[in-house]
């Protein structure tokens, strides 16, 4: 059973909730790192945690809300595939000769999903608390990843 009533929204009937004023943004990611920090010891799912990054971006996401911003993404929390550069954070695609690489910037694509938030990087507001576990240089058939064990 979920401890929230926003666990298993679909991103449409959060956007709606979050309009109507009947959740905040800051609310929604507090839900999703409960989640996590409930349930991935046993998945291991999330292999980088940006819980601040995420709180800060929802407190934003939130304060643009209230300005009547509307953009698409606007206030919902979500997890990057970890083989997507996110500037500051590891992208190792599962490849254990890049473990200590971090990017400097966003990729493209993570760039323009910050854009359907309140505001572009660098005074973002996208809310990414977690990336998600990569197989190795991204290949389905892994399923022992060296650098974040067996998911």
């Amino acid at each position: 059973m979920a401890k929230s009533q926003w666990s298993f929204k679909t991103a449409v009937e959060l956007s709606a909730a979050l309009k109507a004023k009947q959740v905040s943004a800051v609310e929604l990611a507090h839900d999703a790192i409960d989640r996590i920090e409930r349930h991935d010891a046993k998945i291991n799912a999330v292999c980088v945690r940006d819980f601040e990054r995420g709180l800060e971006a929802a407190r934003a996401a939130d304060a643009a809300l209230a300005r009547g911003a509307t953009r698409p993404l606007l206030g919902l929390p979500l997890t990057i595939k970890e083989s997507y550069n996110i500037a500051g954070l590891p992208t190792t695609w599962g490849f254990p000769p890049q473990k200590d690489f971090r990017p400097a910037e966003d990729a493209l694509s993570i760039t323009r999903v910050a854009v359907t938030g309140p505001q572009p990087r660098r005074r973002q507001a996208r809310i990414v608390p977690r990336r998600a576990n990569s197989f190795s240089v991204s290949r389905v058939r892994d399923t022992v990843k060296p650098l974040t064990v067996l998911t």
